[in-house]
């Protein structure tokens, strides 16, 4: 994988959601894919809700907590490109803050972001 790519759709819904700019996305979803929370990493209700929805999910993608916002990542078919697909708040009783224990950012590895320009994904102002 050396890509991650932002779809229009997940664009809208962080802007909705989190008030992010086009700026602030670009610089926090790479972070949000490195250091966000996995299933296997979380316990009790939150484990079987973020399970659940995996099952109901297409093959390939991946739910991500980070903040109080699930994170919809998926693999493209070819498994060149990583698509950030949308966000939605996650059902949870307190923030999950913390980053993933044992597993320091930079040891995972980097990927830059492309934008999908041609679909009118970043609009003028």
């Amino acid at each position: 994988m050396d890509n991650l790519i932002i779809t229009c759709h997940a664009f809208d819904r962080l802007k909705e959601r989190n008030k992010w700019s086009k700026d602030t996305t670009r610089r926090m979803v790479p972070k949000i894919y490195e250091d966000g929370i996995r299933a296997e990493e979380v316990k009790g209700y939150l484990k079987d809700w973020m399970l659940k929805k995996q099952f109901e999910s297409l093959p390939g993608t991946t739910h991500i907590l980070y903040g109080d916002i699930a994170y919809v990542f998926r693999e493209t078919s070819d498994g060149a490109a990583v698509l950030l697909i949308t966000a939605y708040p996650a059902p949870t009783k307190v923030s999950v803050t913390r980053l993933r224990d044992g597993v320091k950012s930079s040891d995972r590895q980097k990927l830059p972001i492309k934008y999908r320009r041609h679909t009118g994904c970043w609009r003028t102002a």
